[in-house]
């Protein structure tokens, strides 16, 4: 074979095999759409039904957690409550319990009351016979009102009222002057007395106020046929 037979040979293309053209579906059916797209569609589909379920989902939890929080809230409020009740309850306690030991404990009077107590017991013949019944303080001052028996044994009623000032050298409350039955007591038995003040206010008498009764006419019983005089 000559060399322009084989040159021939080899540049004689190949044959080419029949390509079969895919129908157009668009042109035959106008409603067809290409399949990516229908792809797409669903896929756009699924997405906004996901989105939907996730956006119930996140109103569910937001209702849940807004009950929840309301029931915490609730709560706290209810415990707030009983923590107020109790301490109005306590409170009420205390105040009563207060009140009713005022009215059953007698008043304690302050330490000048007692130093005119001593004082005026000094005065008497039988200071255990000594009684007071009724106090009233004022400004700078007690007047007591008391009860003894005499030197001649006779029973007696009186009132005192001691006077007090500040004594700058020992800081305490010393009597200024004493009257009784609004005579004044001779000042040196005042000065005298004063002399051992500080030993009478560590050594004070009781300061409550428990006046005697001894001159009250609750349950007095007079015999009067005793001092009826017979008409006839």
């Amino acid at each position: 074979m000559s060399e322009d037979d084989q040159n021939s040979q080899e540049t004689q293309p190949e044959p080419v095999a029949d390509v079969v053209a895919e129908p157009d579906i668009s042109a035959e059916d106008p409603d067809a759409q290409p399949v990516g797209e229908m792809r797409d569609r669903y896929e756009l589909k699924i997405l906004k039904k996901k989105a939907k379920e996730q956006a119930r989902k996140d109103k569910r939890d937001a209702i849940d957690l807004e009950l929840k929080s309301s029931a915490h809230v609730g709560g706290q409020k209810k415990k707030q409550r009983k923590k107020i009740i109790i301490g109005s309850v306590i409170v009420v306690v205390v105040v009563l319990g207060l009140l009713f030991r005022n009215m059953i404990a007698p008043t304690v009077l302050k330490p000048q009351f007692g130093v005119c107590l001593v004082f005026l017991e000094l005065q008497l013949p039988f200071p255990e016979t000594f009684r007071y019944t009724s106090v009233r303080p004022s400004k700078g001052s007690w007047r007591i009102y008391y009860v003894h028996t005499d030197a001649f044994g006779e029973y007696r009623s009186q009132q005192a009222e001691c006077y007090f000032k500040r004594d700058e050298a020992s800081r305490y409350q010393v009597l200024d002057r004493v009257t009784i039955d609004r005579r004044e007591v001779d000042p040196r038995k005042v000065n005298s007395f004063n002399r051992s003040i500080a030993v009478v206010y560590k050594n004070l008498p009781d300061l409550r106020y428990i006046p005697s009764k001894q001159d009250r006419l609750e349950g007095l019983v007079v015999d009067t046929d005793s001092i009826r005089q017979p008409l006839f």
